[in-house]
């Protein structure tokens, strides 16, 4: 059932995005209501994890995150619209790191199902048209990703809209000692080897279209953790 709550907050995001203010729009009203029931699971998973007692709850609601340094206040709830459907995404997003460490969407029958988790060395943040995610993904000082999804509904996933990388192998296994940048489009688009300044000019892009909400004053791990 869509909230009217929900609608009041993206219509007052509308209104933000068209006063031409450069910030991300509010963390839509009422996703506390829809996840007010697992974010006191995932609190506890999470403390446990900081707590070094071992990440098993926490991946048994799909999170991958596992860095124990962060404290349960410095995660922040925001929630938006992601997939389109009318009801709120839950982003935990690691206010001091600056990028998204979860994020939850509600299947066809209202439970919490997992998305995508992110890391240090597997960055995503929300982007400036309020819906899509930004990647930055790193395995080696050669291999790098950086990637564009949109979030697919009933908790379906991502598809990719556009993608960048780089590696020292070639499309045809051919191994190399300098670095490649490549480019695939979009989902369906086919990956090719572009020179290194149009790679440039496409990171400053994906760089510049990231747009995260500003965590100071929105509820965090800390408000729903019970000892």
């Amino acid at each position: 059932m869509k909230h009217k709550t929900l609608l009041a907050g993206a219509l007052a995001a509308a209104v933000a995005l068209g006063s031409g203010v450069e910030a991300a729009a509010p963390s839509l009203a009422g996703g506390g209501e829809l996840y007010g029931s697992f974010l006191p699971q995932y609190a506890a998973a999470f403390a446990r994890m900081t707590a070094g007692e071992g990440a098993e709850a926490l991946e048994a609601l799909g999170s991958e995150c596992s860095d124990p340094n962060v404290p349960l206040a410095d995660v922040a709830c925001y929630y938006a619209d992601l997939d389109g459907d009318g009801q709120a995404e839950l982003l935990l997003i690691n206010g001091k790191a600056g990028f998204v460490q979860d994020v939850y969407t509600l299947n066809k029958v209202g439970q919490p199902r997992h998305i995508i988790s992110g890391w240090a060395r597997n960055r995503y943040y929300l982007r400036d048209d309020g819906r899509s995610l930004y990647r930055e993904g790193s395995s080696g000082a050669s291999e790098s990703v950086w990637e564009t999804y949109k979030v697919l509904t009933n908790g379906e996933g991502l598809q990719l809209m556009e993608r960048l990388r780089t590696s020292r192998t070639l499309l045809d296994g051919t191994r190399t000692d300098e670095t490649n940048y490549f480019h695939q489009p979009s989902a369906w688009g086919m990956e090719v080897k572009i020179p290194g300044e149009r790679a440039k000019k496409l990171q400053a892009y994906f760089e510049k279209t990231k747009d995260m909400p500003d965590t100071a004053g929105l509820p965090t791990l800390a408000d729903y953790y019970r000892q």
